[in-house]
Protein backbone atom coordinates (compact mmCIF):
# COMPACT_ATOMS: atom_id res chain seq x y z
CA UNK A 1 0.00 0.00 0.00
CA UNK A 2 2.62 2.39 1.19
CA UNK A 3 4.26 1.83 -2.63
CA UNK A 4 0.86 2.51 -4.13
CA UNK A 5 0.97 5.96 -2.35
CA UNK A 6 4.07 6.58 -2.99
CA UNK A 7 3.84 5.74 -6.74
CA UNK A 8 0.78 7.91 -6.85
CA UNK A 9 2.29 10.71 -5.40
CA UNK A 10 5.58 10.82 -7.77
CA UNK A 11 3.28 10.28 -10.36
CA UNK A 12 1.37 13.45 -9.62
CA UNK A 13 3.85 15.69 -8.64
CA UNK A 14 5.99 15.52 -11.90
CA UNK A 15 2.91 15.91 -14.02
CA UNK A 16 1.69 18.81 -11.86
CA UNK A 17 5.56 20.38 -11.97
CA UNK A 18 5.88 19.67 -16.00
CA UNK A 19 2.56 20.89 -16.59
CA UNK A 20 3.22 24.43 -14.49
CA UNK A 21 7.10 24.62 -16.00
CA UNK A 22 4.86 24.76 -19.68
CA UNK A 23 1.92 26.92 -18.76
CA UNK A 24 4.26 29.21 -16.90
CA UNK A 25 7.05 29.56 -19.21
CA UNK A 26 4.63 29.64 -22.28
CA UNK A 27 2.84 32.81 -20.32
CA UNK A 28 5.76 34.50 -19.40
CA UNK A 29 7.40 34.28 -22.75
CA UNK A 30 4.38 35.41 -24.48
CA UNK A 31 4.21 38.38 -22.29
CA UNK A 32 7.81 39.33 -22.50
CA UNK A 33 7.68 39.13 -26.37
CA UNK A 34 5.04 41.24 -26.41
CA UNK A 35 7.04 43.59 -24.28
CA UNK A 36 9.99 43.58 -25.66
CA UNK A 37 8.63 44.12 -29.36
CA UNK A 38 6.57 46.99 -28.32
CA UNK A 39 9.93 48.59 -26.36
CA UNK A 40 11.25 47.85 -30.03
CA UNK A 41 8.93 50.10 -31.71
CA UNK A 42 9.16 52.84 -29.27
CA UNK A 43 13.05 53.06 -29.74
CA UNK A 44 12.85 53.08 -33.34
CA UNK A 45 10.37 55.98 -33.04
CA UNK A 46 12.70 57.63 -31.61
CA UNK A 47 15.55 57.09 -33.64
CA UNK A 48 13.75 58.06 -36.74
CA UNK A 49 12.72 61.01 -34.88
CA UNK A 50 16.39 61.96 -34.11
CA UNK A 51 17.26 60.56 -37.60
CA UNK A 52 14.86 62.96 -39.24
CA UNK A 53 16.01 66.34 -36.75
CA UNK A 54 19.40 66.10 -39.40
CA UNK A 55 21.40 63.75 -37.07
CA UNK A 56 21.81 61.40 -39.41
CA UNK A 57 24.86 59.22 -39.20
CA UNK A 58 26.60 61.46 -36.04
CA UNK A 59 23.40 60.11 -33.84
CA UNK A 60 24.12 56.68 -34.95
CA UNK A 61 27.66 57.03 -33.95
CA UNK A 62 26.49 58.31 -30.81
CA UNK A 63 24.41 55.22 -29.65
CA UNK A 64 26.39 52.77 -27.26
CA UNK A 65 23.45 50.34 -26.41
CA UNK A 66 24.20 46.54 -26.15
CA UNK A 67 20.93 45.69 -26.21
CA UNK A 68 19.93 47.24 -29.86
CA UNK A 69 21.17 47.06 -32.90
CA UNK A 70 20.41 50.14 -35.08
CA UNK A 71 21.03 49.87 -39.75
CA UNK A 72 20.55 52.59 -42.16
CA UNK A 73 19.77 51.25 -45.43
CA UNK A 74 19.75 53.64 -48.40
CA UNK A 75 16.30 53.22 -50.72
CA UNK A 76 18.16 50.91 -52.75
CA UNK A 77 19.44 48.04 -50.35
CA UNK A 78 22.93 49.76 -49.49
CA UNK A 79 23.67 49.38 -45.91
CA UNK A 80 24.86 53.03 -45.03
CA UNK A 81 25.69 52.87 -41.23
CA UNK A 82 25.26 49.98 -38.77
CA UNK A 83 26.25 50.24 -35.19
CA UNK A 84 27.53 46.86 -34.72
CA UNK A 85 29.32 45.95 -37.67
CA UNK A 86 31.26 47.99 -40.41
CA UNK A 87 28.80 48.99 -42.97
CA UNK A 88 31.32 48.78 -46.07
CA UNK A 89 31.71 44.57 -46.11
CA UNK A 90 27.82 44.47 -45.01
CA UNK A 91 25.10 42.80 -48.37
CA UNK A 92 22.77 44.69 -50.07
CA UNK A 93 19.68 44.85 -47.46
CA UNK A 94 16.98 45.82 -50.51
CA UNK A 95 15.79 42.00 -50.36
CA UNK A 96 15.24 42.03 -46.24
CA UNK A 97 11.33 41.37 -46.17
CA UNK A 98 11.33 44.07 -43.35
CA UNK A 99 13.29 46.79 -45.59
CA UNK A 100 10.90 45.92 -48.58
CA UNK A 101 7.46 46.26 -46.09
CA UNK A 102 8.99 49.65 -44.96
CA UNK A 103 9.61 51.10 -48.66
CA UNK A 104 6.19 50.36 -49.62
CA UNK A 105 4.13 50.89 -46.57
CA UNK A 106 6.02 53.10 -43.99
CA UNK A 107 7.00 50.42 -41.19
CA UNK A 108 8.02 46.59 -42.00
CA UNK A 109 8.54 43.86 -39.29
CA UNK A 110 10.12 40.76 -39.47
CA UNK A 111 11.80 37.71 -37.45
CA UNK A 112 14.20 35.49 -38.30
CA UNK A 113 15.20 32.24 -36.38
CA UNK A 114 19.05 31.28 -36.09
CA UNK A 115 19.60 27.36 -35.96
CA UNK A 116 23.02 27.65 -34.57
CA UNK A 117 22.45 30.06 -31.76
CA UNK A 118 18.75 29.05 -31.28
CA UNK A 119 18.18 32.89 -31.30
CA UNK A 120 15.64 34.69 -32.97
CA UNK A 121 16.31 38.37 -33.67
CA UNK A 122 13.08 40.52 -34.63
CA UNK A 123 13.52 43.44 -36.74
CA UNK A 124 11.28 46.54 -36.82
CA UNK A 125 12.09 49.10 -39.75
CA UNK A 126 10.50 52.51 -40.75
CA UNK A 127 11.13 54.84 -43.83
CA UNK A 128 12.61 57.92 -42.76
CA UNK A 129 11.52 61.42 -44.80
CA UNK A 130 14.48 61.21 -47.38
CA UNK A 131 13.50 57.69 -48.31
CA UNK A 132 15.88 55.55 -46.60
CA UNK A 133 14.83 53.08 -44.09
CA UNK A 134 15.98 52.79 -40.23
CA UNK A 135 15.91 49.38 -39.60
CA UNK A 136 15.90 48.03 -35.34
CA UNK A 137 17.07 44.43 -34.36
CA UNK A 138 17.17 42.76 -30.94
CA UNK A 139 17.90 38.87 -30.40
CA UNK A 140 16.31 36.63 -27.98
CA UNK A 141 16.19 33.09 -27.00
CA UNK A 142 13.80 30.85 -28.44
CA UNK A 143 11.36 28.86 -25.93
CA UNK A 144 13.43 26.08 -26.07
CA UNK A 145 16.37 27.78 -24.89
CA UNK A 146 14.50 28.74 -22.09
CA UNK A 147 13.07 25.72 -20.87
CA UNK A 148 16.29 24.24 -21.53
CA UNK A 149 17.40 26.71 -18.76
CA UNK A 150 14.54 25.69 -16.46
CA UNK A 151 15.40 22.39 -17.29
CA UNK A 152 18.17 22.09 -14.31
CA UNK A 153 15.28 24.02 -11.66
CA UNK A 154 13.46 21.72 -12.91
CA UNK A 155 15.15 18.81 -11.84
CA UNK A 156 16.28 19.74 -8.20
CA UNK A 157 12.63 20.51 -7.85
CA UNK A 158 11.24 17.05 -9.17
CA UNK A 159 13.92 15.65 -7.03
CA UNK A 160 12.55 17.48 -3.67
CA UNK A 161 9.25 16.73 -4.52
CA UNK A 162 9.94 13.08 -4.66
CA UNK A 163 12.01 12.80 -1.13
CA UNK A 164 8.83 14.67 0.10
CA UNK A 165 6.63 12.26 -1.16
CA UNK A 166 8.71 9.02 -0.54
CA UNK A 167 9.05 10.48 3.51
CA UNK A 168 5.10 11.27 3.19
CA UNK A 169 4.19 7.74 1.68
CA UNK A 170 6.24 6.08 4.69
CA UNK A 171 4.87 8.64 7.43
CA UNK A 172 1.09 7.87 6.15
CA UNK A 173 -0.75 6.01 8.72
CA UNK A 174 -4.81 6.27 7.63
CA UNK A 175 -6.79 8.42 5.21
CA UNK A 176 -9.61 10.13 5.71
CA UNK A 177 -12.02 10.19 2.45
CA UNK A 178 -15.23 11.63 0.50
CA UNK A 179 -15.78 8.81 -2.01
CA UNK A 180 -17.26 10.29 -5.49
CA UNK A 181 -18.82 6.77 -6.88
CA UNK A 182 -20.12 3.17 -5.84
CA UNK A 183 -17.55 1.10 -6.36
CA UNK A 184 -16.45 0.01 -2.70
CA UNK A 185 -13.42 -2.21 -4.08
CA UNK A 186 -10.83 0.22 -4.22
CA UNK A 187 -11.61 1.11 -0.48
CA UNK A 188 -12.10 -2.51 0.83
CA UNK A 189 -8.41 -3.08 -0.70
CA UNK A 190 -6.91 -0.11 0.78
CA UNK A 191 -7.96 -1.26 4.60
CA UNK A 192 -7.19 -5.16 3.40
CA UNK A 193 -3.86 -3.85 3.10
CA UNK A 194 -3.83 -2.50 6.06
CA UNK A 195 -4.44 1.29 6.06
CA UNK A 196 -7.31 2.39 8.30
CA UNK A 197 -9.79 4.30 5.85
CA UNK A 198 -12.29 6.37 7.25
CA UNK A 199 -15.22 7.88 4.65
CA UNK A 200 -16.75 11.09 5.14
CA UNK A 201 -20.21 12.44 3.70
CA UNK A 202 -21.14 9.04 2.06
CA UNK A 203 -20.85 5.75 2.74
CA UNK A 204 -20.98 2.42 0.48
CA UNK A 205 -23.65 0.10 1.66
CA UNK A 206 -21.65 -2.99 0.39
CA UNK A 207 -18.75 -1.92 2.26
CA UNK A 208 -20.16 -2.60 5.93
CA UNK A 209 -16.54 -2.92 7.48
CA UNK A 210 -16.02 0.55 6.71
CA UNK A 211 -16.30 2.78 9.42
CA UNK A 212 -17.93 6.28 8.11
CA UNK A 213 -19.61 9.83 9.38
CA UNK A 214 -22.61 10.98 7.56
CA UNK A 215 -25.39 13.21 7.34
CA UNK A 216 -28.82 11.54 8.11
CA UNK A 217 -29.63 12.55 4.14
CA UNK A 218 -33.18 10.42 4.64
CA UNK A 219 -34.31 12.38 7.72
CA UNK A 220 -32.83 15.63 6.19
CA UNK A 221 -35.00 15.00 3.13
CA UNK A 222 -38.38 14.12 5.68
CA UNK A 223 -37.16 17.18 7.25
CA UNK A 224 -37.67 19.49 4.27
CA UNK A 225 -40.55 17.63 2.58
CA UNK A 226 -42.43 17.82 6.13
CA UNK A 227 -42.05 21.64 6.10
CA UNK A 228 -43.44 22.54 2.48
CA UNK A 229 -46.57 20.06 3.19
CA UNK A 230 -47.00 22.10 6.52
CA UNK A 231 -47.15 24.77 4.60
CA UNK A 232 -49.93 23.85 2.21
CA UNK A 233 -47.64 22.67 -0.80
CA UNK A 234 -48.53 19.78 -2.46
CA UNK A 235 -46.87 19.92 -5.91
CA UNK A 236 -43.14 19.69 -5.20
CA UNK A 237 -40.79 18.85 -7.66
CA UNK A 238 -37.44 17.31 -6.55
CA UNK A 239 -33.98 18.06 -8.14
CA UNK A 240 -31.64 15.43 -7.31
CA UNK A 241 -27.89 14.90 -7.93
CA UNK A 242 -25.97 12.18 -8.87
CA UNK A 243 -28.42 9.11 -8.72
CA UNK A 244 -26.05 6.46 -7.47
CA UNK A 245 -24.59 8.19 -5.16
CA UNK A 246 -25.72 7.13 -1.32
CA UNK A 247 -26.63 10.96 -0.50
CA UNK A 248 -28.60 11.55 -3.02
CA UNK A 249 -30.45 7.75 -2.68
CA UNK A 250 -31.33 8.40 1.20
CA UNK A 251 -32.82 11.65 0.19
CA UNK A 252 -34.78 10.74 -2.61
CA UNK A 253 -35.84 7.85 -0.04
CA UNK A 254 -36.72 10.33 2.32
CA UNK A 255 -38.68 12.50 -0.42
CA UNK A 256 -40.99 10.10 -1.77
CA UNK A 257 -41.39 8.14 1.23
CA UNK A 258 -42.88 11.19 3.26
CA UNK A 259 -45.16 12.02 0.33
CA UNK A 260 -46.59 8.81 0.21
CA UNK A 261 -47.25 8.71 3.77
CA UNK A 262 -49.62 11.92 3.04
CA UNK A 263 -51.28 9.80 0.91
CA UNK A 264 -49.72 11.90 -2.21
CA UNK A 265 -47.80 8.57 -4.05
CA UNK A 266 -49.21 10.02 -7.27
CA UNK A 267 -47.55 13.47 -6.92
CA UNK A 268 -43.58 12.11 -6.57
CA UNK A 269 -41.84 13.83 -9.44
CA UNK A 270 -37.87 13.39 -9.21
CA UNK A 271 -35.96 14.69 -12.03
CA UNK A 272 -31.71 15.82 -12.51
CA UNK A 273 -29.04 13.89 -13.18
CA UNK A 274 -25.89 15.34 -11.10
CA UNK A 275 -24.57 18.29 -8.66
CA UNK A 276 -23.93 20.92 -10.94
CA UNK A 277 -25.47 24.48 -11.20
CA UNK A 278 -26.63 23.71 -14.69
CA UNK A 279 -28.41 20.64 -13.99
CA UNK A 280 -30.84 22.97 -11.28
CA UNK A 281 -31.24 25.27 -14.10
CA UNK A 282 -32.27 22.84 -16.76
CA UNK A 283 -34.66 20.90 -15.12
CA UNK A 284 -36.18 24.15 -13.33
CA UNK A 285 -37.00 25.48 -16.94
CA UNK A 286 -38.61 22.10 -17.69
CA UNK A 287 -41.03 22.04 -14.80
CA UNK A 288 -42.20 25.68 -15.32
CA UNK A 289 -43.09 25.06 -18.45
CA UNK A 290 -45.51 22.08 -17.19
CA UNK A 291 -48.92 22.98 -17.71
CA UNK A 292 -49.11 22.29 -13.81
CA UNK A 293 -46.17 23.84 -12.96
CA UNK A 294 -45.05 23.01 -9.01
CA UNK A 295 -45.73 25.24 -6.75
CA UNK A 296 -42.39 23.98 -4.72
CA UNK A 297 -38.93 22.94 -5.45
CA UNK A 298 -36.72 20.86 -2.99
CA UNK A 299 -33.23 21.12 -4.58
CA UNK A 300 -30.70 18.13 -3.32
CA UNK A 301 -27.62 20.49 -3.38
CA UNK A 302 -26.52 24.37 -2.57
CA UNK A 303 -25.38 24.12 -6.33
CA UNK A 304 -28.07 22.89 -7.66
CA UNK A 305 -30.36 25.12 -5.56
CA UNK A 306 -27.91 28.54 -7.48
CA UNK A 307 -29.51 27.04 -10.87
CA UNK A 308 -33.16 27.08 -9.69
CA UNK A 309 -33.05 30.34 -8.74
CA UNK A 310 -31.25 31.37 -11.58
CA UNK A 311 -34.51 29.82 -13.73
CA UNK A 312 -36.91 31.34 -11.80
CA UNK A 313 -35.58 34.71 -12.13
CA UNK A 314 -35.34 34.28 -15.75
CA UNK A 315 -39.06 33.14 -15.80
CA UNK A 316 -40.09 36.40 -14.65
CA UNK A 317 -41.36 34.45 -11.55
CA UNK A 318 -40.41 35.47 -7.78
CA UNK A 319 -39.43 33.54 -4.56
CA UNK A 320 -41.59 32.78 -2.81
CA UNK A 321 -44.75 34.85 -4.10
CA UNK A 322 -44.63 32.48 -7.32
CA UNK A 323 -42.81 29.27 -6.31
CA UNK A 324 -41.31 28.47 -2.96
CA UNK A 325 -37.36 26.79 -3.28
CA UNK A 326 -36.01 24.64 -0.18
CA UNK A 327 -31.70 23.62 -0.50
CA UNK A 328 -30.37 20.36 0.96
CA UNK A 329 -27.40 21.78 2.36
CA UNK A 330 -26.50 25.53 3.48
CA UNK A 331 -24.24 28.13 2.10
CA UNK A 332 -23.06 30.89 3.46
CA UNK A 333 -24.44 32.93 0.27
CA UNK A 334 -28.02 31.69 1.09
CA UNK A 335 -28.08 34.16 4.09
CA UNK A 336 -27.20 36.73 1.49
CA UNK A 337 -29.70 36.05 -1.28
CA UNK A 338 -33.31 37.58 -1.39
CA UNK A 339 -35.09 36.28 -0.48
CA UNK A 340 -33.02 34.41 2.12
CA UNK A 341 -33.42 30.40 1.02
CA UNK A 342 -34.40 28.15 3.79
CA UNK A 343 -32.61 24.80 3.89
CA UNK A 344 -31.06 21.96 5.15
CA UNK A 345 -28.08 21.93 7.20
CA UNK A 346 -25.38 19.61 7.49
CA UNK A 347 -23.59 19.10 10.85
CA UNK A 348 -20.07 19.29 8.45
CA UNK A 349 -17.65 20.67 11.19
CA UNK A 350 -18.91 17.61 13.57
CA UNK A 351 -18.52 15.26 10.66
CA UNK A 352 -14.47 16.34 10.43
CA UNK A 353 -14.31 16.22 14.09
CA UNK A 354 -15.64 12.71 14.56
CA UNK A 355 -14.01 11.32 11.17
CA UNK A 356 -10.50 12.11 12.83
CA UNK A 357 -11.27 11.15 16.32
CA UNK A 358 -12.43 7.42 14.81
CA UNK A 359 -9.48 7.30 12.34
CA UNK A 360 -7.27 8.05 15.33
CA UNK A 361 -8.95 5.38 17.29
CA UNK A 362 -8.62 2.68 13.98
CA UNK A 363 -4.77 3.62 13.67
CA UNK A 364 -4.20 3.09 17.58
CA UNK A 365 -6.34 -0.49 17.54
CA UNK A 366 -6.35 -2.37 14.74
CA UNK A 367 -8.94 -4.46 14.43
CA UNK A 368 -12.02 -2.54 16.23
CA UNK A 369 -15.43 -2.92 15.00
CA UNK A 370 -15.62 -0.07 12.40
CA UNK A 371 -18.65 2.52 13.50
CA UNK A 372 -20.96 3.45 11.35
CA UNK A 373 -22.52 7.37 12.31
CA UNK A 374 -25.46 9.41 11.11
CA UNK A 375 -25.37 13.02 12.58
CA UNK A 376 -28.68 14.62 12.43
CA UNK A 377 -29.44 17.97 10.07
CA UNK A 378 -31.09 20.74 10.86
CA UNK A 379 -34.50 22.38 9.31
CA UNK A 380 -32.87 26.38 8.86
CA UNK A 381 -35.96 28.24 8.22
CA UNK A 382 -35.52 31.58 6.27
CA UNK A 383 -37.38 33.26 3.73
CA UNK A 384 -37.88 31.16 0.81
CA UNK A 385 -40.98 29.31 1.19
CA UNK A 386 -44.69 30.99 1.45
CA UNK A 387 -47.19 29.51 3.42
CA UNK A 388 -49.95 28.51 0.70
CA UNK A 389 -52.66 28.32 3.51
CA UNK A 390 -53.12 31.50 4.62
Amino acid sequence: MTKRIFRSMVITAGAVLLASLVIIMGCLYEYFCGVQEQQLKDELGLAAAAMQQGEGESYLRSLSSDRYRLTWVAANGTVLYDTRTDAAGMENHGQRQEIQQALLTGQGESSRYSATLLEKTIYQAKRLDDGTVLRISISRATAGVLVLGMLQPFLVVLVVALALSALLARRVDGIVAAPCGSNSELFASVQEGGMPLVLIDRYLPDAGMLSYVTTDNYRGAVMATEYLLENGHRRIACIQGTPHSMPVRDRVRGFGDTLRAHGLGDRIVVTGEDFSVQNGYLETKLALAREERPTAIFALSNLILLGVVKAVHESGLRIPDDISVVSFDDNMLFNYLDPAITCIGQPTDEIGTLAVKLLIRAVREPGAAPSHLHLPPSLIIRRSVRNLLL
